[in-house]
């Protein structure tokens, strides 16, 4: 109940100080790992509450909304020239703007580095149930024919680690 109030409050956009509300509240800094899931533009968002990300997810409806509209824009004037629509999300985190882009993009190219980041991002993809989360091959980096997201390490091969290895 307590949650549910404090996101109609956060989504009240017309409201001075709702953030100061928010975080008297509910601190994102001392959030527990508590699954939610929230409507996203039409698609299903799962994550937790002690990631900034999906807790600004949960309680505003999105993170960095102005970026959001301005991919949005470009995607469309792209389209209007009939232009086909790619989006690259080189360090992707928890894969927030490619599941924007996923209603606004034909391909999409989520790159995280970072094993358990990138393994949230796939679990948020697989929930929404819109873009398909397949890897980018280490060797030949093609995606699968078909694919509307891809996720991977770039095009290094799968086991190379940015910490150990210094080789290009």
């Amino acid at each position: 109940m307590k949650l549910n109030t404090l996101q109609r409050i956060g989504r009240m956009h017309w409201l001075r100080g709702r953030d100061r509300i928010l975080r008297a509240f509910s601190n994102p800094d001392r959030q527990q790992p508590v699954l939610f899931e929230t409507d996203f533009f039409g698609l299903p968002y799962s994550g937790y509450m002690d990631n900034f990300i999906d807790w600004t997810v949960f309680y505003y409806g999105a993170f960095s909304v102005n970026e959001l509209q301005l991919l949005a824009a470009l995607a469309a004037g792209l389209r209007a020239r009939g232009k086909p629509v790619n989006f690259y999300d080189v360090g992707a985190n928890v894969g927030h703007h490619s599941l924007f882009m996923s209603r606004h993009a034909e391909h999409i190219f989520a790159f995280e580095p970072f094993a358990k980041v990138r393994s949230e991002m796939e679990r948020k993809f697989n929930h929404a149930g819109g873009p398909q989360c397949n890897r980018l091959s280490g060797r030949s980096g093609q995606p699968r024919r078909g694919c509307r997201l891809s996720s991977a390490y770039g095009l290094k091969p799968r086991h190379w680690n940015p910490w150990r290895d210094t080789a290009g």
